[in-house]
């Protein structure tokens, strides 16, 4: 993908822009090497225009992205959620995870959640969506937090264009070591969300049987 983009520079934001949207949609497009890409071409390639278009299709076509996961998890959230497809991607027992921590820690969820990549930010505005997050909330707290990525993703692109595959090599390891300790902190509390679930309903089903006890 990074040879493709740079074989058109020429059009690069027009490709950035398409690429970024569909990365939004869950396709297979890392969003932070489209970003650093972009960063790339605009400083080998382009003049102040060329950056300023470079830079507006980066932030258009993230924002589009986001808005259109948003957009279908409003419309179609709970019966698109129980298909194969998207019951892999966000399985009931992480919904239920994701909805108490929007619950406990409201906007501050999507804020961090935006950075944590492979898929995971997709699976939040999902959840963000089904879960009645007014689409003007959303927009704010989107647009503050892709601000912040792909301003730093497009500056290493930009300001580091000659050690290009060095910074790429590093966002790549800061990514999975970011999806990890997502990962170990999502599995924390599903662990703790099933053993409570399980509590309660030892609970519930000893009441029954003491209820039952007393009637005889």
């Amino acid at each position: 993908m990074q040879e493709f983009l740079l074989a058109h520079a020429a059009q690069g934001y027009i490709l950035v822009f398409t690429l970024l949207v569909l990365g939004g949609l869950n396709a297979p497009v890392s969003e932070d090497l489209v970003v650093i890409t972009g960063g790339y071409m605009a400083a080998m390639y382009g003049d102040h225009t060329y950056t300023m278009y470079m830079y507006l299709a980066i932030f258009l076509g993230t924002f589009v992205g986001d808005s259109l996961v948003f957009t279908i998890g409003k419309f179609f959230g709970p019966p698109l959620l129980k298909t194969a497809f998207f019951a892999k991607i966000l399985p009931p027992e992480r919904r239920e995870v994701l909805d108490s921590y929007f619950k406990k820690y409201g906007m501050m969820t999507l804020f961090f959640g935006r950075f944590i990549p492979f898929g995971v930010r997709n699976g939040l505005f999902l959840t963000a969506a089904t879960s009645k997050v007014r689409y003007f909330h959303f927009v704010l707290v989107d647009l503050c937090a892709l601000t912040l990525s792909t301003g730093l993703m497009f500056w290493l692109g930009y300001a580091h264009a000659e050690r290009l595959e060095l910074v790429i090599t590093w966002v790549r390891r800061s990514s999975v070591a970011i999806f990890v300790v997502a990962l170990v902190v999502v599995a924390f509390f599903v662990i703790r969300w099933y053993r409570k679930r399980r509590e309660s309903g030892a609970d519930s089903s000893a009441k029954t049987d003491g209820a039952e006890d007393d009637s005889v």
